[in-house]
């Protein structure tokens, strides 16, 4: 732009509802210049002339202090404010709802100037080219060729400079904005020319349409796009906010990889209010996603940036499997393409789907998801037709054969038919269904097909028991640590236990990864047991977690709970700290990585019975041989029933003696207190009831006190803390779930792990407004989609940071299929029992389910998660916390009869 513009107030309103195909007017004025008023027309895009003066809206506009050009737009009926960054014309603000919530960062926002390079925001764009004269090459292949020519990354927000600004072009009268990006894109920018262009779009779904055209100016050569991507900037971060302001100003960003029906979603971290909705139009596709690493302050590390072109990123991403086959695309000679996006908004969560069949895209819904297994006889995948199309015109599996689709019928819904579906081959699955519309457009379902579920569980169970079993074996020394005989941690890309980890945490029994295999294990054995694995249970019971004594022969003979007070342990696992005068576990041959990581000496491990976090597992494994003895009269165990019972209540009792800090939050698993709870009223054991049900009440609805031996904390955290200046101690008061507007944090100020206990709670006492909002926000981020990896799969960080072993960029990538996803599926589902009507919540808790069972290889072995960034796809070779998922999976093992027509 030649001068930059002082102000602009643009307001486009609608004469009547645009589902009647009404005008919108619109007008506008600036410091040295006037816009007309005209009428933008129906849905054929005539233009009309001069329309009837009209009255601003009603809420003030203050002057920016950076000079953003702010428009109002019309969505859906919806009021939608879009403000452009001066210069760049990217969307610095999109507010819905009176500017209640900002989908996108503004400036400022977690320190980061956006002016700057590499300041990404929405509106930018991603490419890398390169010239294509090596595809007019009709000589055999030679590998000196293969490199040549490399591509040119080319980013609107990183190769050029911002401050030089984009040139403004001429508008079209229903335009918002029309501008040259090449300015923006640096000296290297080829012979590539970028047009942007918004409007508001006028048929009956409206939105905000951005548009982006290339042009390949050479009068000579070909120029390839082997990557090209929006980034997905929306406020996703919340560093540096106090929970409550994470549940007003925070969000997840959702995709499907659906090719031309691919889409984005972005839901408030709250999960309330409408769901804005990120679409392609112009055919554009979706076939892949990329995190913004490189664009500073463009959200979290997951942050996807929707590709529609991949391919250049075949070297980065060559040890994966694309959810998609990577495309580039060919432009000639002063040939051009136009990809496009259009922004519109659905009331809420459970209105995507409407939303979506209305903008004209197909919806898919998998029944009962997108995990099958090969016994299965009732599966089918719901398709409602896109905009223009009548009929599937074929149906394609990668791999032909994997899943084989039945006969096409009619539903309830004059636009939507059920295919039926057999699984025939155990994992992946891309099914693509090509339409008949004139664009020939496609969408896809990713699947996982597993063995039979019965058979799949029982080599699970098998394996556990055996090949992951860490014993002593005959002739050889015990394990020091005291950790044998238990289910240790497998790495099954190795083929043998993971008995030493820089992450001491990892290895020592307890916290999610080390605890996770024995938790596993005995899931199992509650829900589906054999003699041998309640065995192998009783044996890690009785010599590890409770009965180690002075029969084993190594140096310091404790058990992983404590007898004395029913603590359990950080760990069994530990490293002296480097640099001081602690010795290491004698005879122990420890690796220099121990040292290197997240050590934790024998104070911090053995030592150490504060972690309230650990108190779910060991309940679990009591709970579980409970449920086996009592519930099967022909297996044998070493102790009756009850004993194990009333192990598991003085677990819960002796958590909040010894660890009661963390009990202010949601712990991990925590449903299992509950179902203690229960047997033991059932039982007879009054007092230990007793005991349990006001624990968890005070936990609920009075809050935690806990006395701390230190000062209080500066900052004071989220407690309040009143120091004791007598003996220099403090006592702090933790606000009760009930009191909290948002209690959804942990060690990390948001958390997706502790909603689960609190829902189950809040539930239990009745207090269903807390347990509402808890359910809210447990949907917010576990999304319906149609991959088997993403659905139901509750969003997380630090994952596989903490337990994994594959961890590019420190691990700080979105784990799917995860145990978050397993547990989260627990209020889902119970939400759901009690109000079976709300399908979506059935269809949700299905994938939180299903998705983790993928983790179960076929020889048994587990793993803790999949991993979705793009240059690796696949589950990870540790099992880590999987156990924990487990018990979230077999929770609620039930038969859904639904008759419904699913016309979503």
């Amino acid at each position: 732009m030649a001068q930059q513009w002082n102000k602009i107030l643009l307001v486009l309103l609608c004469l009547l509802p645009l589902a009647a195909g009404a005008p919108v007017v619109w007008t506008g004025r600036t410091e040295n210049r006037h816009f007309d008023i005209y009428t933008i027309g129906n849905d054929e895009g005539q233009v009309g002339g001069p329309a009837p003066s009209f009255t601003p809206p009603s809420r003030p506009l203050a002057p920016s202090p950076s000079q953003e050009t702010v428009h109002y737009v019309n969505l859906a009926a919806k009021p939608l404010e879009v403000a452009f960054r001066p210069l760049t014309h990217t969307i610095v603000s999109l507010q819905a709802e009176g500017g209640s919530f900002n989908y996108v960062p503004k400036d400022g926002d977690f320190g980061i100037n956006r002016s700057l390079p590499g300041a990404g925001a929405l509106g930018d764009l991603y490419l890398r080219v390169r010239s294509a004269q090596t595809q007019q090459i009709t000589l055999p292949p030679l590998p000196y060729l293969e490199p040549y020519p490399t591509w040119t990354t080319l980013s609107t927000s990183i190769t050029g400079d911002p401050s030089a600004g984009v040139r403004e072009l001429p508008v079209q009268p229903w335009e918002l904005l029309a501008d040259d990006l090449t300015p923006l894109l640096g000296p290297d920018s080829l012979p590539i020319y970028i047009e942007r262009r918004y409007w508001q779009a006028t048929d009956s779904v409206g939105g905000l349409i951005m548009s982006f055209t290339l042009h390949n100016r050479d009068n000579f050569s070909a120029v390839e796009i082997g990557a090209l991507g929006l980034p997905l900037c929306f406020q996703g971060r919340w560093d540096g906010f106090s929970l409550e302001q994470m549940s007003q100003r925070s969000s997840f960003v959702d995709y499907h990889l659906g090719l031309q029906h691919g889409f984005a979603t972005v839901t408030r971290m709250s999960g309330k209010g409408p769901v804005l909705l990120v679409t392609a139009e112009n055919s554009t596709s979706f076939e892949a996603w990329r995190s913004n690493r490189d664009m500073a302050g463009c959200g979290p590390l997951w942050t996807p940036e929707w590709m529609v072109h991949s391919a250049a990123y075949k070297t980065e991403w060559q040890e994966a499997k694309p959810w998609n086959p990577m495309t580039a695309a060919i432009l000639g000679p002063q040939e051009n393409m136009t990809v496009g996006w259009r922004l519109q908004l659905a009331s809420s969560l459970r209105q995507r789907d409407p939303a979506l069949a209305a903008a004209g895209k197909a919806v898919l819904v998998g029944i009962p998801g997108y995990v099958l297994s090969t016994e299965m006889q009732s599966a089918k995948l719901l398709v409602t037709f896109p905009k223009g199309a009548s009929a599937i015109a074929k149906i394609k599996v990668e791999p032909e054969g994997a899943i084989v689709p039945g006969k096409i019928s009619a539903t309830n819904s004059p636009r939507q038919v059920a295919i039926p579906l057999a699984a025939r081959h155990y994992g992946q699955a891309r099914l693509v269904l090509h339409f008949d519309d004139a664009a020939s457009s496609r969408t896809v379902a990713h699947y996982f097909v597993l063995l039979p579920l019965k058979e799949h569980l029982r080599r699970f169970g098998e394996f556990q028991a055996t090949s992951a079993w860490f014993a002593t074996a005959a002739g050889q020394a015990p394990d020091p640590f005291g950790r044998a005989p238990s289910v240790m941690p497998w790495d099954r890309q190795a083929g043998r236990h993971v008995l030493q980890d820089p992450r001491a945490f990892v290895v020592g029994l307890s916290d999610e990864a080390g605890a996770g295999a024995n938790v596993g294990l005995a899931v199992k054995v509650g829900n589906m047991p054999t003699q041998a694995e309640v065995a192998r249970m009783d044996e890690y019971v009785h010599s590890t977690l409770w009965g180690v004594g002075v029969e084993k022969d190594i140096p310091f003979p404790v058990s992983l709970q404590d007898p004395s007070n029913y603590g359990i342990r950080a760990g069994l696992f530990w490293v002296p700290t480097p640099g001081s005068n602690e010795t290491g576990m004698p005879g122990y041959n420890y690796l220099p990585s121990d040292f290197a990581g997240w050590i934790w000496n024998r104070d911090r491990s053995v030592g150490s019975l504060g972690r309230a976090y650990n108190y779910p597992h060991q309940t679990i494994v009591y709970w579980s041989l409970y449920k086996a003895a009592s519930e099967h009269s022909l297996l044998v165990t070493r102790q009756p029933a009850i004993w194990y019972l009333q192990q598991a209540c003085h677990t819960i009792m002796g958590m909040w003696q010894q660890a009661r800090w963390y009990t202010q939050f949601g712990l991990m698993a925590g449903t299992v207190f509950r179902e203690v709870l229960t047997d033991a009223w059932l039982e007879g054991l009054i007092a230990e009831a007793a005991a349990i049900h006001d624990i968890m009440y005070n936990r609920t609805n009075v809050g935690v006190t806990y006395h701390s031996g230190a000062p209080c904390p500066e900052p004071p955290g989220p407690c309040a803390c009143h120091d004791n200046a007598a003996d220099n101690t403090s006592m702090l008061r933790c606000t009760a779930w009930t009191d909290n507007p948002f209690p959804f944090g942990s060690e990390f100020a948001w958390d997706s792990t502790g909603q689960e206990e609190i829902f189950i709670w809040s539930k239990w006492f009745g207090f269903e407004e807390t347990a509402t909002s808890t359910l809210d926000a447990v949907l917010a981020f576990m999304p319906t989609l149609p991959n088997w990896a993403y659905n139901g799969g509750a969003l997380g960080i630090g994952d596989f940071s903490n337990n994994a072993k594959l961890t590019p960029y420190g691990g700080w990538e979105r784990p799917l299929t995860h145990y978050r996803a397993g547990l989260n599926a627990i209020p889902v589902l119970e939400a759901y029992l009690a109000d079976p009507d709300d399908l979506h919540l059935l269809l949700t808790g299905i994938g939180g389910m299903a998705g983790g069972l993928t983790n179960i290889d076929l020889q048994g072995a587990t793993s803790m998660g999949f991993h979705s960034d793009p240059a690796l796809l696949q589950h990870d070779p540790y099992s880590g916390d999987y156990g924990i998922g487990f018990f979230g999976q077999t929770h609620l093992m039930t038969a859904a009869i639904v008759r419904q027509a699913f016309d979503r």
